[in-house]
């Protein structure tokens, strides 16, 4: 009995006993139309290395495939020139007992005007101080 099941199930799943998939003829899948496009490869400049590194070159990545790098060099040059003149500003991102949360929403409200780019990677990025 157990032959038969076998010899069945084989003539079920190839077609004509020569060793092709059912649905697939001369070699031609009916999955798909058509490939999907390749996906657009962009290489860091500078190899970085740590976390830091990691954030730097996804960052760099993500503006790269988006098309908005000086648009995100931008938006980080007055998230820096922020941070480093108000102090008030520097103790909230750097104060450890605000919940990560409510610092990653307030980060992406306080970035609104910048880029998508830009207001995803703040609304995200939570280092260890954070």
């Amino acid at each position: 009995m157990q032959a038969s099941f076998r010899r069945s199930w084989r003539a079920r799943v190839s077609d004509s006993g020569r060793g092709r998939p059912l649905g697939c003829a001369q070699g031609r899948r009916y999955l798909a139309t058509e490939a999907a496009a390749p996906a657009k490869t962009v290489t860091v400049p500078t190899n970085v290395y740590g976390i830091s590194g990691r954030y730097a070159s996804a960052l760099y990545v993500s503006a790269a495939k988006a098309g908005t790098l000086k648009q995100v060099h931008a938006d980080l040059g007055v998230f820096k020139s922020a941070f480093e003149s108000n102090e008030n500003f520097k103790r909230y991102v750097n104060d450890p007992t605000i919940d990560r949360k409510t610092k990653a929403g307030t980060m992406t409200t306080i970035m609104k005007d910048s880029s998508e780019v830009t207001r995803k990677f703040v609304g995200e990025y939570r280092p260890s101080s954070m």
